[in-house]
């Protein structure tokens, strides 16, 4: 019965630990837009999606689209590094 007990308190405190890391996030970087207040992030994230796209309909004009494996992944890493990379250009 001990050792169930410090693993529910040792996976308890696993569950704590981003909660009390996260607390110190008070102050999010945003600007205003018409009245309205949006993180810098949302645009980041939106602005590596379109490049994305972009990227995309150039593999396709290009007939490259059956070389890129697997798209699954391929696709969503182009946007998050877009999406990092615009953020560090833009805030960093």
């Amino acid at each position: 019965m001990h050792n169930s007990t410090f693993k529910s308190r040792w996976i308890l405190f696993l569950l704590l630990v981003p909660v009390a890391a996260l607390s110190g996030c008070q102050n999010a970087p945003s600007f205003n837009v018409v009245g309205s207040f949006f993180p810098d992030w949302i645009f980041c994230c939106l602005i590596g999606i379109l490049l994305t796209i972009g990227v995309y309909r150039l593999f396709v004009g290009l007939k490259m689209e059956g070389e890129v494996q697997p798209a699954v992944l391929i696709y969503p890493c182009i946007a998050l590094s877009s999406a990092v990379t615009l953020w560090l250009l833009m805030l960093g």
